[in-house]
């Protein structure tokens, strides 16, 4: 098949979990030897995947958290007057949608449209719009998450805040009934999204199929050499974009309820940017952005995922798993994953038992974990790639 595939951002090598998400999403198209032309903004890879075509149509968009408050001030008002969702209007900014047209007509004998991340619908949706066969890829249900911050910042009497995500969670649900009724298959990462994008299309009058992606590692990680290799201290690895709302509440639940538990031999290793200009407590290592999350995971003993809210897959908790080095999550963590978790998954919502199991992990990690590993790896890869070719043949 021809497939036009639109991302929000294209990028050389996966560095969060939205990323890992598209590149698994283009491996697999690519791998099935399908034409794949990739339409997103940043500049073009280089060398960019072989079998792949890519086309810039705008500048990278700068993460809202970075802004000063000037811009971030103006680019709401900038959404008010648009009447579109703040996510939308700033990846639409310029001329995107006119030229991701532009880009679309120039390819003749398209088979399939992909839109990778709700938030890319837009560039294609208008009157009289001619669309070759859609598939809507959703990372999560986007409405959802705004409005549980939205009920977060009420809690907190930001009111200012919470009339802001509301907003936002109230365009972004139209656009997720806009999706359900103008595609013909919408793919998302976990059952419970899914049954809740059904729950939706029966109100709003959607018809597209809803299929889920189970998600794999790109990497197998099986590489087992000792964690830290520093003396006695157990490190215990956290990774995210601590600016993102669900990773800077598990981290805080980490700092406040797990931390103070650890014996003193137990040092908490983050990584990952957002924590600029904090004072850290003791016991608390911040490493800054790392080249490879990978690599990171490599150099602990041990994983921490303390998710309590989000939803789809948690795309850190499956890299995490791949890494062959003890996995201690909470349920929210794993949301999508439960079903064939390998055994070196350690699953509580209990701070207490949650410190007990971070502190008694091997150092380093135990050779059979990486047999485990593969297999659970092959086979969650196999399931990807059959559903999405259902999702391919269904749309075309």
């Amino acid at each position: 098949m021809k497939i036009g595939l639109l991302t929000t951002r294209l990028f050389d090598e996966p560095r969060n979990g939205g990323e890992i998400c598209t590149a698994r999403l283009l491996h697999t198209i690519v791998d099935a030897g399908h034409d794949a032309l990739v339409i997103g903004r940043g500049p073009v890879p280089s060398p960019g995947m072989r079998g792949a075509r890519y086309r810039s149509v705008g500048p990278l968009v700068e993460p809202f958290e970075s802004l000063s408050a000037r811009r971030r001030v103006g680019s709401l008002c900038t959404a008010l007057l648009t009447r579109q969702a703040s996510t939308v209007q700033r990846l639409a900014e310029g001329a995107t949608p006119r030229r991701v047209k532009q880009e679309l007509q120039a390819e003749s004998g398209m088979d399939v449209l992909i839109a990778d991340h709700l938030q890319v619908l837009p560039w294609v949706l208008g009157p009289g719009r001619k669309l070759p066969a859609l598939l809507v890829v959703m990372h999560n249900v986007e409405s959802d998450n705004y409005a549980e911050w939205a009920r977060r910042a009420g809690q907190r009497g930001d009111w200012l805040r919470q009339r802001i995500l509301q907003r936002e969670a109230r365009l972004l649900h139209r656009l997720e009934c806009e999706a359900l009724r103008r595609a013909e298959v919408l793919a998302c990462l976990s059952r419970g999204d899914a049954d809740r994008l059904l729950a939706t299309a029966r109100t709003c009058g959607g018809r597209a199929q809803v299929e889920v992606l189970p998600s794999f590692p790109l990497d197998t990680g099986l590489q087992s050499q000792a964690g830290s290799g520093e003396g006695p201290d157990r490190r215990i690895g956290m990774i995210g974009t601590w600016t993102w709302e669900p990773n800077r509440l598990g981290l805080q639940w980490m700092l406040d309820h797990v931390l103070p538990r650890l014996p003193p031999a137990c040092v908490l290793v983050l990584a990952g940017p957002g924590l600029e200009g904090l004072e850290l407590p003791r016991g608390v290592v911040w490493l800054g952005s790392v080249a490879r999350a990978l690599d990171f995971y490599r150099s602990v003993d041990v994983v921490a995922l303390s998710s309590h809210v989000g939803t789809g897959v948690q795309e850190k908790a499956v890299e995490a798993i791949a890494a062959a080095r003890l996995v201690v999550a909470t349920p929210h963590s794993l949301r999508g994953l439960r079903a064939d978790l390998p055994s070196h998954v350690r699953v509580t919502d209990d701070a207490g038992q949650f410190a007990r199991l971070c502190a008694d992990a091997p150092l380093g990690a135990d050779p059979a974990w990486s047999g485990s590993v593969k297999t659970w790896r092959e086979a969650r890869r196999v399931r990807y790639a059959d559903v999405l070719g259902r999702c391919l043949a269904t749309a075309h």
